[in-house]
């Protein structure tokens, strides 16, 4: 699946791939709020800055929330190529970014990452 949209701030072209349908709806999880058309994160109501592979990576996180997202999945989403070793690499920088910012990341060792379901949900 692929979301388009354009980056609010910088007029970028932005594609998701994240299974087999297209986002129209905003998803939420732990008071995070992901907006794929207006391009928007949110967390409890404050806007979050991402960049456009960050949005990316959080919008494959919060279509499977609790589940592990693969490595490969993962370099899917920020180069295209699932087998791509500087996609991966990238994917540990955006992830490190991405704990200063987005609570309840975890790391499944040598499987991929996942978004926290906390028990409000």
């Amino acid at each position: 699946m692929r979301a388009r949209g354009r980056c609010v701030d910088t007029g970028e072209l932005v594609t998701v791939e994240v299974d087999q349908f297209i986002l129209d709806d905003p998803l939420e999880c732990n008071g995070m709020k992901l907006d794929p058309i207006g391009l928007q994160f949110t967390i409890n109501g404050r806007p979050v800055d991402l960049t456009p592979s960050q949005f990316r990576f959080m919008t494959a996180l919060m279509v499977k929330p609790g589940r592990r997202v693969t490595w490969e999945e993962l370099c899917r989403v920020v180069s295209g190529n699932p087998r791509d070793e500087s996609a991966y690499r990238s994917i540990l920088a955006h992830l490190c970014y991405l704990r200063k910012k987005v609570p309840g990341l975890v790391t499944v060792f040598g499987r991929g990452v996942r978004l926290e379901v906390t028990k409000d949900n």
